[in-house]
């Protein structure tokens, strides 16, 4: 997948790939969110080695 917008050419298509893409974008805010407490809760276990 590129960077390229597909070629949509009915405001249905584009109005579709736009709840696509936000769809995608809210998946990835929540495995971001997973990620980064993943990176505290280790942070925090090395702060407690010394």
């Amino acid at each position: 997948m590129g960077n390229a917008a597909p070629d949509l050419v009915t405001k249905e298509e584009m109005e579709a790939r736009i709840s696509l893409l936000s769809d995608e974008m809210d998946a990835n805010d929540e495995e971001n969110r997973a990620m980064q407490a993943e990176i505290d809760a280790l942070y925090a276990k090395i702060d407690a080695l010394g």
